[in-house]
C-alpha cells in the first residue's frame, strides 16, 4: 500500500505557486518557472511507485495505467481547452488564431512542446500571446509515459537486479544531454522530453529504492531543510536569462528529491521533519490538491486578459486574474477532476474517510468504455478544429473586411523591398531603383536603410505627379553614415563599402541636387526598442555600430563616433554641391500597429487607444535630435523634416489616422503614414538650387 503523504501535496503547492506568481510578474519570483521541474520529480516518484506496486503484485496492466492517466489528465484539460478555444475564436485575429490552432492540436495530442519549440523560446515576448504555451510540460510528461511503463515492466521482467542501475544510467545520460543541449540547442533543451527525462527519472530512482532509507531523524531533518533551501533559492535567484534547464535545473530538482526522500519514514509513528510539518499544513495541502487545475487555468487567464486589455497588465490586475484562476481551479477540481477518476485520488487513499469516499465516488465515476469513447471523440473534434484554424490561416471569415484591410497594411512589412540591398544580395549603386517621371533626369536621391525604403513608393508616386525623378540608395540595416560598421553578427557585411560607393556615385552625378538621409538612427546606437510595456521586440541580435577597426564601443563612444561620422557625411555631400535633407527619427511604437489595431476593433475598442507615450520618444531620441539640430553648414544648405511634429502631441504619439494604420509594423511607417507627413516633405520635390 502506498502511504498517503500530505507533504507531497504541499510540495505540489510549492511547485505551482512560484510558476503562477512568476507568470503574474510578482517580484522575487524570477525563477518561478522551476516549479515545472519540481512537478516532474514528483510525477516520476508517484507514477513509478504506483507502477512498481502493480508490477510486484502482478497486477500490471498498460491499459489500466493509461486509463488512470486519461482520467487524471483529460477532463480538466478538455474543459480549459474548450473555454480557451471559445475565447480565441471570438477575439483572436487570424494570425494569432493560426498559431493558436496548431497549438490546440498539439495540446490535445500531447505534442505541443514540439509545436512551441518550433515557434519560439519560452521567454520570447511573442510567446506571451500563446494561451496554451503552458501545455508543453504536459506533453513532456505524457511522451515520457508512453514508453516508461513498458520499459519499467521489461526491466523487472528480464533484469530485475539491474533496474536501479539502468534507470541511473538513463538519468545520467539525459542530464548530460541536457547540459550539452543548453549550450548548443537551448530551445530544444527547454521543450523536448529527452532533455527533461532525467528530472522524472530522479523521482523514479527514489521510488525504486535507489537511496537507502534514512534512519537518523537529524539527517532527515537536515535533508528536508536543505531541500526547501534549494527550491526557494532557485525561485529567487534563477531568472529567464539563466541557461536552463541543464545545470541550473539541478538545485530545484534535488530540492524536490530531498524533501520527498526526507519524508520517507520507516514507521508511521516516526517523528515528522520540520519540512514535512510545514508542507502538511492545510493551506498548502489545499493548494496542492488543486495544483493541476490551477496550472491549467492561470496561463490562459493571464494571456487572454492581456489580449483584451491590449496593454501590459498591472500587478494588481494580474493578481485579480490569478484569483479568478484559483476559483476556476477549485471548481474544476471539485466538479470535473474528482468525479471522473476511477478511484479516490492518491491524496485520499489512506485518509480516515477513504472507504466512504471510495464508495461514494464509485457510484459517480464514468465506466471506461464510455469515457474512452467520449475522450477520443473530443480529441478528434478539438484537434481537428485546431488543424482547421491552422490550415485556414486563422479562420479569416470570422471578421469583416475592415479588419482585413488593417491587417493587410502589416502584411506589406513581410515582403522585403525589391530595391533594398541585403548583405547576401549586394546591389551596386548603379543598379539602384528609380521612381517618378520616366523621361526626366534624376534630381533627388533617397539614401538610407529600411526606414528609407518604406518612404520610396509614396515619394516616387508624388514625384511622378510633380514631374520629378528620384533614385533610391538603400541597404538593409545600414545607416547612410560613412566610416562605421555593425558590431557582432553584422560586422562582416558591406555597409562601409556600400556607403562609400554611394558617395562616389553621387560625385559622378551632378544632376542630383538633393540627397535625403533617412534611417533608424537610434537602433544603431542603442539597439532596437524594448522599453514599452507591451514591446514585442526581443533584441537578441543588437545592431549597434562600431568603427572600422571592429572595436567594441561603449554607449558614449558610439554616440561620439556616430555624431562625428554623420557630420562628416553631410559635409562631404555639401562639398560636392548637394543639398541635404535630414529626416529626424520616426517615433517607435513597441507593438506591431496593424495587428494591434485589428485587435482593438475585435475587442470593442477604437484604434486611438494605441497611441504611444511621447516621453519615450523624447528620452530615446534625445541625443539624435540634438545631433541633427547641431548640423549647421556655413551656407546652411540643409533642410530638416521632423516627423514627430505631426505624429506627436504633448503627451502621446499617434499611430492611426481614423482606422488607417500609420505604421506597417512597430517602427516602419506605412505608405499612408508617409503621406500623412506630406506637408513636411513635399518641398523636397521642388528642384532646389545647390
Amino acid at each position: 500500500m502506498i502511504r498517503y503523504r500530505p507533504d507531497i501535496d504541499g510540495l505540489r503547492a510549492l511547485a505551482v505557486l512560484p510558476v503562477v506568481l512568476f507568470h503574474a510578474g510578482v517580484p522575487f519570483f524570477s525563477g518561478g518557472f522551476v516549479g515545472v521541474d519540481i512537478f516532474f520529480v514528483i510525477s516520476g516518484y508517484l507514477i513509478t511507485a504506483i507502477l512498481l506496486k502493480d508490477i510486484h503484485q502482478e497486477q500490471f496492466s498498460i491499459i489500466r495505467f493509461y486509463e488512470r492517466r486519461l482520467r487524471r489528465i483529460f477532463p480538466a484539460l478538455f474543459l480549459v481547452l474548450l473555454l480557451t478555444t471559445l475565447a480565441a475564436s471570438l477575439w483572436m485575429i487570424p494570425k494569432d488564431f493560426k498559431d493558436f490552432g496548431i497549438g490546440l492540436t498539439g495540446a490535445v495530442f500531447f505534442f505541443s512542446n514540439i509545436v512551441f519549440w518550433r515557434q519560439s523560446g519560452y521567454f520570447d515576448l511573442p510567446a506571451e500571446s500563446k494561451p496554451l504555451l503552458h501545455t508543453w510540460s504536459l506533453a513532456v510528461e505524457e511522451q515520457f509515459y508512453i514508453f516508461f511503463p513498458l520499459f519499467l515492466w521489461a526491466l523487472h521482467r528480464f533484469i530485475p537486479m539491474r533496474v536501479r542501475l539502468v534507470l541511473l544510467f538513463a538519468a545520467t545520460g539525459s542530464f548530460i544531454y541536457s547540459v550539452w543541449g543548453v549550450q548548443h540547442h537551448p530551445e530544444a533543451a527547454f521543450y523536448l522530453a529527452p532533455y527533461r527525462a532525467w528530472e522524472l527519472l530522479l523521482g523514479s530512482l527514489l521510488a525504486c529504492g535507489a537511496f537507502p532509507l534514512l534512519r537518523s531523524h537529524l539527517l532527515r531533518q537536515s535533508f528536508g531543510l536543505v531541500g526547501l533551501a534549494l527550491i526557494l533559492s532557485s525561485v529567487i535567484f534563477i531568472s529567464k536569462t539563466t541557461p536552463f534547464p541543464g545545470l541550473a535545473a539541478l538545485p530545484p530538482c534535488l530540492g524536490a528529491l530531498l524533501i520527498i526522500y526526507s519524508g520517507q519514514r520507516q514507521h508511521e509513528l516516526d517523528k515528522k521533519t520540520w519540512a514535512q510539518q510545514w508542507l502538511s499544513t492545510k493551506p498548502l495541502v489545499g493548494v496542492g490538491l488543486i495544483s493541476y487545475s490551477l496550472y491549467l487555468w492561470h496561463w490562459p487567464m493571464l494571456v487572454m486578459g492581456q489580449h483584451l486589455a491590449l496593454e501590459k497588465l498591472t500587478l494588481v490586475q494580474n493578481m485579480g486574474l490569478i484569483a479568478l484562476a484559483v476559483l476556476g481551479a477549485y471548481a474544476s477540481w471539485r466538479w470535473i477532476e474528482a468525479p471522473f477518476r476511477s478511484s479516490v485520488p492518491y491524496a485520499q487513499q489512506n485518509s480516515p474517510s477513504a472507504k466512504k469516499a471510495l464508495s461514494q465516488r464509485a457510484k459517480r465515476v464514468i465506466p471506461i468504455k464510455p469515457f474512452a469513447t467520449i475522450s477520443v471523440l473530443l480529441m478528434i473534434a478539438l484537434g481537428g478544429f485546431g488543424l482547421f484554424g491552422f490550415l485556414s490561416k486563422g479562420w479569416k471569415t470570422r471578421f469583416p473586411q475592415s479588419i482585413h484591410s488593417i491587417l493587410a497594411v502589416g502584411e506589406r512589412a513581410n515582403r522585403p523591398g525589391k530595391c533594398l540591398s541585403h548583405p547576401a544580395h549586394f546591389i551596386k549603386p548603379k543598379q539602384a531603383c528609380t521612381r517618378g517621371a520616366e523621361n526626366k533626369p534624376v534630381t533627388i536621391a533617397l539614401w538610407g536603410d529600411s526606414h528609407a525604403d518604406s518612404w520610396l513608393e509614396p515619394l516616387g508616386n508624388e514625384a511622378k505627379h510633380t514631374q520629378k525623378k528620384l533614385v533610391f540608395y538603400g541597404y538593409s540595416g545600414c545607416p547612410p553614415v560613412s566610416g562605421i560598421r555593425r558590431q557582432g553578427k553584422g560586422a562582416q557585411h558591406a555597409c562601409p563599402q556600400y556607403n562609400q560607393a554611394v558617395i562616389n556615385e553621387l560625385k559622378q552625378r551632378p544632376n542630383i541636387k538633393t540627397v535625403v538621409l533617412l534611417a533608424r538612427h537610434s537602433a544603431y546606437l542603442y539597439g532596437r526598442n524594448t522599453d514599452f510595456g507591451t514591446a514585442e521586440v526581443n533584441d537578441t541580435n543588437p545592431i549597434v555600430i562600431t568603427d572600422l577597426s571592429h572595436s567594441s564601443l561603449s554607449r558614449s563612444e558610439r554616440e561620439g563616433l556616430y555624431a562625428k561620422q554623420l557630420n562628416n557625411t553631410v559635409e562631404t555631400l555639401r562639398n560636392i554641391n548637394k543639398n541635404v535633407v535630414l529626416v529626424y527619427p520616426i517615433p517607435e511604437t513597441g507593438i506591431r500597429i496593424p495587428e494591434w489595431g485589428a485587435r482593438t476593433l475585435v475587442t470593442g475598442h477604437q484604434p486611438d487607444k494605441l497611441s504611444r507615450p511621447r516621453n519615450y520618444y523624447d528620452q530615446r531620441q534625445r541625443f539624435m535630435i540634438q545631433t541633427l539640430d547641431e548640423i549647421r553648414p556655413a551656407d546652411n544648405g540643409v533642410m530638416r523634416i521632423k516627423p514627430h511634429e505631426l505624429l506627436c502631441g504633448e503627451t502621446t504619439c499617434r499611430v492611426f489616422n481614423g482606422k488607417t494604420p500609420l505604421y506597417q509594423d512597430d517602427d516602419h511607417l506605412s505608405p499612408e503614414g508617409v503621406m500623412y507627413l506630406k506637408p513636411l516633405w513635399q518641398n523636397i520635390l521642388t528642384e532646389p538650387k545647390a
